[in-house]
Formats: C-alpha cells, sequence, structure tokens
C-alpha cells in the first residue's frame, strides 16, 4: 500500500480514537430516570482536599461513588450523608448529583484504536525514506508557513514541505487539505513582490488553481504600470490564467489590450496577451486578435500574429461560426504569408469548409494516400499542436509502407518528433501510451526488415534508437 495513504488512514483513526476517548469520558453515562421521572442522585465520591490530588485526579479521572442517594434521609440543616463514602453533600444543590459516569469499556476500545493508527502512521513513515513524502497533504499545509516562501532564507524542513506540495499540486486535494492550502497561497499571490518561486506550484495546479483566479487578475491589474516586474505579469497572463479556463479571461485579456490601446502598449504584456489567447479554444479569441490586429503590427509582433491565429484555429471545434472574409481581410492587412508550417490557403480552406480541423485532416488524408500532396505539410504541423487523434497517428504510421516518398517522410517525422519530445529514461514522458511505442516499434522493425532503400534503413535506425532509448526504463 502507499505508504502516504497508510499515514493518512492511521492519522484518521489516531484523531477518531482519540476523540472517542474525550467523549467516554467528558461525555459518559448521564444519571438514569426513575419511573417517577425524577432523575437518580448520584453520589460524585468523596472530595479530594490536597492539591496534588486535585491535580492529578480531576474531572471525569476523579474517582465517583456513584451511590443512589434519592432515598437518603436528609439531616436538619439539608445535607445528605453518602452512607458508602461518607461524603456530604447539599441537597439543593443539583449540580453536584449530575456528574456523568466514564464508559470505561468505550474508553478502552478508542484507546486501542488509537495506538493501532499511531501504528499504522509509523509504518507509513518507516516505509518511506523522507517524512515529507508520508505527510497527508493537509497536515503539510498546516505545517507550512507561506512567510517562508517570501523569505531569503527559509528553513531546510519548510523548504522540503514547499517541494513536497509543488510535487503535489497536479493531484486532486482532499476538502481539508484545500481548506488549509487555498487561504496560505491566496496570500502569496497578494503579498509576494515577485511570482516567479509560485510559477510550478500554480503551472501544476491548472484547472485546480481557479481559486487563485481573482487575485491574479488583481494583481496584473496593479502591477500593469511596473516594468519592472514586467516578466511575472506575463508569466501570469501567459501560462497561469489560460490554465485554469476561466470563462471570464476572454473579458479580462481584451481589457487589458483596450488599456495597452488606450495608454501606449508594452511589448511585453501584448506579446503575453497574445500567447494567452493563442492557447484557447474559443472562436471569440480569433475575433479579438483581427479586432486588436494594430497592436501587433510591428516586429517582432507582426511574426507572432498569424501563429496565434494558427493556434487558435487548430485547437478550435467551432469553425464554422468563423468568419472566413474577415479572417482573410486581417491576412492581407497583416501581410501573412506563411508561418508554422502551414500557409494562409490551408488555414481559409479549413475555415471554409465549415469543419473542425480533425475532420479536415480526415477529408485531406483521403487525397493524400490518392496522391494529392497539396496539405501534406498539415499532417505533421497538426500533429506538433497536439491535434492529431489517436487514430489519425496511427494511420500517418502506416504511411511508412507507402511508396510515395512523401508520405514516408512525414511518417516518419511524426514518429521521430514523438520520440525527440520524451525524456531519455523516463517513459511516462513519452507522448505515445504504451501499447502505441510497443505497435509502432514492430512497425518501425518490419519495414527495416523490408525495404532495400539504404536511406530509409539508416532513418528508420535512427528513429528506432530514439523509441529504445525513450522507452527504457529510468535507472
Amino acid at each position: 500500500m502507499n505508504p502516504a495513504l497508510l499515514v493518512t488512514i492511521g492519522l484518521w483513526v489516531a484523531l477518531f480514537g482519540l476523540a472517542g476517548v474525550v467523549c467516554a469520558l467528558f461525555l459518559g453515562r448521564q444519571p438514569p430516570v426513575r419511573q417517577t421521572g425524577t432523575p437518580v442522585l448520584w453520589c460524585p465520591g468523596p472530595s479530594r482536599r490536597s492539591l496534588v490530588s486535585r491535580i492529578i485526579r480531576f474531572g471525569p479521572l476523579r474517582p465517583g461513588c456513584w451511590y443512589d442517594l434519592t432515598e437518603v434521609p436528609k439531616d436538619p440543616d439539608g445535607f445528605v450523608v453518602c452512607p458508602e463514602c461518607g461524603r456530604e453533600l447539599s441537597a439543593g444543590n443539583v449540580k453536584a448529583f449530575v456528574r456523568r459516569k466514564p464508559r470505561w469499556r468505550i474508553l478502552l476500545v478508542c484507546a486501542l484504536l488509537s495506538v493501532f493508527g499511531g501504528v499504522t502512521m509509523g509504518a507509513g513513515f518507516f516505509r518511506q525514506p523522507s517524512w515529507e513524502q508520508s505527510t497527508p497533504t493537509f497536515v503539510l499545509g498546516l505545517i507550512f508557513f507561506p512567510q517562508s516562501v517570501k523569505s531569503d532564507a527559509p528553513s531546510s524542513m519548510q523548504k522540503r514541505v514547499f517541494a513536497e506540495l509543488e510535487r503535489r499540486a497536479d493531484q486532486h486535494w482532499s476538502l481539508p487539505a484545500r481548506l488549509v492550502l487555498e487561504p496560505k497561497l491566496k496570500y502569496l499571490v497578494r503579498t509576494m513582490p515577485d511570482l516567479e518561486p509560485l510559477d510550478l506550484m500554480v503551472s501544476r495546479l491548472g484547472t485546480n488553481g481557479r481559486f487563485l483566479y481573482n487575485d491574479l487578475v488583481r494583481r496584473v491589474d496593479k502591477d500593469l504600470s511596473d516594468p519592472s516586474i514586467a516578466f511575472s505579469v506575463t508569466m501570469v497572463v501567459s501560462r497561469w490564467l489560460p490554465a485554469m479556463h476561466n470563462p471570464r479571461l476572454l473579458d479580462d485579456v481584451e481589457r487589458w489590450l483596450d488599456n495597452a490601446i488606450a495608454n501606449g502598449a508594452e511589448l511585453w504584456l501584448v506579446r503575453a496577451a497574445g500567447e494567452c489567447l493563442a492557447s484557447m479554444h474559443d472562436p471569440r479569441a480569433i475575433d479579438i486578435l483581427i479586432e486588436k490586429r494594430t497592436l501587433w503590427s510591428d516586429p517582432p509582433l507582426s511574426q507572432e500574429w498569424p501563429r496565434h491565429i494558427v493556434n487558435i484555429l487548430m485547437r478550435t471545434s467551432s469553425v464554422a461560426s468563423l468568419d472566413a472574409n474577415a479572417i482573410e481581410d486581417a491576412f492581407d492587412d497583416m501581410h501573412f504569408v506563411r508561418s508554422s508550417g502551414i500557409d494562409a490557403d490551408t488555414i481559409l480552406a479549413i475555415v471554409k469548409n465549415g469543419t473542425s480541423p480533425e475532420q479536415f485532416l480526415d477529408d485531406q488524408m483521403e487525397w493524400l494516400e490518392q496522391g494529392n500532396t497539396e496539405h501534406l505539410e498539415l499532417v505533421v504541423m497538426l500533429y506538433e499542436t497536439g491535434r492529431l487523434e489517436r487514430s489519425q497517428v496511427d494511420r500517418v504510421i502506416t504511411w511508412l509502407k507507402f511508396d510515395d516518398d512523401r508520405l514516408w517522410e512525414t511518417a516518419a517525422d511524426v514518429i521521430e518528433i514523438a520520440a525527440s519530445k520524451a525524456t531519455p529514461g523516463d517513459p511516462s514522458t513519452h507522448p505515445f501510451a504504451k501499447d502505441q511505442r510497443q505497435q509502432y516499434l514492430a512497425q518501425l522493425e518490419s519495414v527495416v526488415y523490408n525495404t532495400t532503400d539504404m536511406d530509409k534503413q539508416r532513418r528508420l535506425y535512427r528513429t528506432l534508437e530514439l523509441l529504445d532509448r525513450s522507452m527504457m526504463a529510468p535507472p
């Protein structure tokens, strides 16, 4: 079992056991009620006159007598004397007779439960070399002090806690963990002079970081006029906010671009806003880029504007809602010729076709396999932007068996791009799933065995080496 899960289970069992011990002691059995409706008057036990005994035997730990004093006669002064322990009590002091009796059996069971939880926690910590990896997230949140991130010299413990929280940022946080950590992260976003130390944490949070959206937008509004922290604002606008998929982001980006038009465009802000829009799947992002295109009219931004249009188009499924004439006029206005391996005619063909890029690619593949290679570069470009479906990649790989050299080159390019994206020795970073890698590896070996073209063999051997290296287990 996962050591962290063991520690979590053990911690909750121990906490519930301790809560049961406290309840069994302080919320024990109340005096019963007689058939007549009057409660039984329990003797609370002998009084302790020594200060030491009062400290040691306090509250429920004080020994009780529990003799029923209901029918014991009162003396002339209104006092009742317990015939068992000799305690003298005022009959009018009702509170003295309603002391609860501890439930010792329940207390024993809960105490054993706490011990079991503690042993389980110890087993979890023992099986993990570092204590922070075994500690539940909400406990790490409790011992994490946000001031340590702002400090120039945080303690080693706080460094390890924050590093572990960064590692778990992309995991599902339980409700207790969110209640503890969300206010602390909001505090850091509001108060840190430089947000760069939070980059890994917020980037890994993704959509789970939506609770930071309002604070981040307010932070951008406040820092727009401060060029000294342009890097932080660029990081927030271009990477953090798009990953949260908040529907308000388009309105906020449009507001920032309007502010740039009114007060003078800052190069870094326009670039960050363009990258933010390019990462969206909403056709409205294209409308904003076309409407505000004057901000990208000068180099080097003029080269980035068409790339943003291409990226949005390749990611949106609502192509039919786009205005092909407006896009064509904007391309002419920006003197767009070619960007990202795809030309304006291909983009307009997709828009005028009125289907998604994936469906357009399926249609083009039919023509490609019949010898029409007009839009062959679209295959590699769509793969690089992550828009090829699994079935389409499988289809491209089969082109290794085609006689058409351009189709063969395209299939080889796709495999090499995938293999080069993986970290050597870490199969988890490979874009292909494990079964895909085995399937493509077998196809490559079959093609190498059957081809007589030495140039193709050399290239396939190099591709096989890349795939083998990326599929190796970590050392």
